[in-house]
This record gives C-alpha cells, structure tokens and sequence, in this order.
C-alpha cells in the first residue's frame, strides 16, 4: 500500500470513517499526510488553519481531542480557540483504544506538549498524583520534549519516561512564564508538596490552579506546604468529592486560621487526619466525617490547649453521620495526658471536653512515640474511658500495648468493666 501514488490514497481516504481514518494514520507517514486533512474535516479543522497554526474547534473539547493532536503533529498549535466560548487553558482527554493507550500515550504527551510553541519557552511543571517536577525551558523542537538546557539532560529523561495519564491532561498558564501541566488517573490520589525552586506567588498560583473535579478521592499536604487557610479551603470547595484529607504539621499557615466558618453540608469528606490545632479549623469543610485521626507532636510537654480545642469542635459538629471513629495518637513520653489527674484549678474550658463528645461512638488509642501503652497508663485510663459518654467500642491500635502481665488480675478486671461501663450502648 505504501507504493500507491498520492492520488489513489486520497479516493481510499474519502471513502473511510473517522475511526478507520485514525487507524490510517498510523499506518506510514505518507498516508499520515494524506489522511489527516480527511480526518480533521470531521471537526470542522481545516488544511489551511492547521498551517496558520489556528485550531477552532465547533464541538465540545474533550470530543475532539485526539484532532488536536493530530493537528500538532502536522504543525505546531499556535492558538487554540472554542466556539461559541474561549477556554483558560487545554484539557485533552485518554479515549485511545487500549493498545494505543497502553503503548504510546507517553510519547503522544512529551510530543504534544512540546509541539504547543509558547510551552518551549516556559518553565513547566509536571503535577501527577505524587510528585509535581520542574522541567526547565528547551531550546526547539528536538526529541520528544525539545533540546535541554546543558545539564539538565538526566532530570529531562526522566520526566519524559513519566508522561503518562490515564484519564486526562490539562494544560494551564501561570504567572511569571510557568505552565502547568496536570496528569490524571481515574479515582486520583494527589500529594501536595512544598516547592523550593517556585517564587511565591507562582506557588500561590499554582495552588490556585489545581482542580481536579470530581476525580480527586484523596488529598495529602506535606509538612511545611504552608498553604494560607483561605486559600485551602477553596482547594477543598472545588473537590466535593474528596474522601480522604490528610494534613501534616505545617501544611497550613497557623497564622492564617479564620475561625467560625459555615459547614460545607456538600462536602464529601469522610476521613480527616491533622494535628490538634488544624481540626477546629477543618471540620467546617468536612461536617460529615465518620473518622478523625488526631496524631500528637513528639514533645515532652502535651498540647493541653489544642487537644480541647480539638475535642470541642468535633462535639460541635452537625449530626449528620450516627456515629465518629476518633482515633488519638499520644506521644506517651509527654507530661500532663489526658487520663492523667487534672489540676483542681483547671479552667471549666479545660474541664473534661470528653463528656461532650456525643457524637463518637468508636475510641482506637494509639502511640507516636518509642513507649507503648504499659502498666502505669493501662492503670489509669479506665476513669478517663468512662468519661466518653456514647462509646460503642474503644480499642488499641496494632502493637501499642505491652502485654499486661504486670497487672493483677483485679486491675485487669478493672480495666475491662472500664472499657464495658464506657461502651455500655454498644
């Protein structure tokens, strides 16, 4: 077929549908240049625009996206445009057949990126599920990605090789000549982490830019992200889906906190992990949690303060689930626990927040630090367990106890009636 003259081809492509003409482009490079006036005909994209540089697409973009490759292999895209509104920015999504997914969608994304002109000058950001890495601006086209900049050849590769998504790529412009490029799987997962190389309003910038709809599931902020609290919670307000938000120490500006803010009764959110301090500050965005992980610093001395303000904003929270899994993980090296004898003098604010906390039906201790739970804290918290006044089942996490052989056997008894007296309606 490859010896057939031009002619002839273009009467076998006026005869072939969109789909056949798409596998005919794949065939040999000089039916690729006859085919693909014929395919992109279907979109309305004509021969003429495709040499201008000027795509404008009459349909919904996640149509037409693999025209808009097309169009970038035969001439680099130097305007997009969408009738009858323009587009922010180029979302292309993955509706490859499953070979041709499987197999070449890593270099259909590296040539396609480098092929749309303004991003060879631009410093890109790669943001996929885990990591987000910074490709420095090429010089041309010259390879998938364009010729580097000297010594910078290894990080290039290595971002080239990880250019895969599965269900869609988005393409937005930050300030400052950065482009963001985002790759999404299905049912994502992203971690935001802090990054050094980023002035900071770019990263301010970039924050703002992440969305990914209703396909984010699970949200993790490193430590020292230090994103202001505003700000974060727009994050969130644009993923109601969200299930799962994990927020380590200093993924927050603590400066920035806004206390009072009104419940997202949309929100999603079912399981929430953050430190003492954060969670007044997140549950409005998460009233319908059914499980809170509230790990504790390694520090000598316990955060009193934050532990109660965390207790009674979840005693606060709106009764839309019938029941909260809280899961406490206390660095027992600390002084002044919570089952430890409270001062006599203590504040009423101080004053046993536990009694409140109706809404917790399910009690799991844990230990962050080097000490398990043994035979001194075993013996004290049998007052403390009581004082949770809607228990249905309280327990240890995996290997946090040293075995109770040092108990006495009323001890033990003692504790068990606890733990039963605490879950007496469960």
């Amino acid at each position: 077929m490859d010896r057939l003259p031009n002619e002839l081809l273009e009467q076998i492509c006026v005869h072939l549908t969109k789909d056949d003409l798409l596998r005919a482009l794949r065939l040999f490079s000089r039916l690729r240049q006859v085919a693909t006036p014929f395919y992109l005909s279907f979109y309305g994209i004509s021969h003429s625009d495709v040499q201008k540089g000027t795509v404008t697409l009459n349909v919904p973009l996640w149509d037409p996206f693999i025209a808009i490759l097309v169009a970038a292999y035969a001439c680099p895209i130097q305007k997009l445009v969408s009738v009858p509104k323009p587009i922010p920015h180029i979302i292309i999504y993955n509706r490859f057949d499953w070979e041709f997914k499987t197999a070449k969608r890593e270099t259909l994304v590296a040539d396609t990126v480098a092929r749309l002109p303004q991003l060879t000058t631009d410093t890109l950001l790669f943001m996929e599920d885990r990591s987000t890495r910074i490709s420095r601006p090429r010089r041309k086209y010259g390879g998938l990605l364009g010729r580097v900049w000297r010594g910078a050849v290894r990080q290039e590769r290595a971002i080239k090789e990880g250019l895969v998504f599965g269900d869609w790529l988005r393409i937005q412009a930050l300030p400052g000549k950065y482009t963001l490029v985002t790759l999404v799987d299905q049912s994502a997962s992203l971690v935001i982490k802090p990054i050094p190389e980023l002035p900071k309003d770019v990263y301010s910038s970039f924050i703002s830019a992440i969305d990914y709809g209703p396909l984010l599931f699970r949200l993790s902020v490193e430590e020292q992200t230090r994103i202001p609290h505003a700000q974060f919670m727009e994050l969130l307000r644009r993923h109601p889906d969200l299930r799962r938000l994990s927020c380590k120490p200093g993924s927050i500006q603590r400066s920035s906190f806004v206390a009072g803010l009104p419940y997202t009764a949309e929100s999603g959110i079912r399981e929430l992990s953050a430190p003492a301090a954060y969670i007044p500050y997140l549950l409005p965005a998460a009233p319908r949690v059914n499980e809170i992980y509230v790990p504790f610093p390694q520090s000598r001395t316990f955060d009193t303060t934050g532990y109660v303000s965390a207790l009674n904003a979840i005693a606060a929270l709106p009764s839309y689930n019938p029941g909260i899994q809280l899961v406490l993980s206390f660095n027992l090296e600390a002084t002044a626990l919570p089952w430890e004898v409270r001062n006599s003098n203590e504040s009423s604010a101080h004053a046993a927040p536990e009694k409140h906390l109706t809404s917790v039906t399910s009690l799991v201790l844990s230990s962050s630090g080097r000490l398990r739970y043994g035979q001194y804290t075993l013996r004290a918290l049998p007052r403390w367990i009581t004082l949770f006044p809607r228990l249905h089942r309280a327990s240890f996490a995996h290997n946090a106890v040293d075995l109770p052989e040092t108990l006495t056997k009323a001890e033990r008894r003692q504790l068990i009636d606890a733990v039963q007296a605490a879950c007496r309606d469960g």
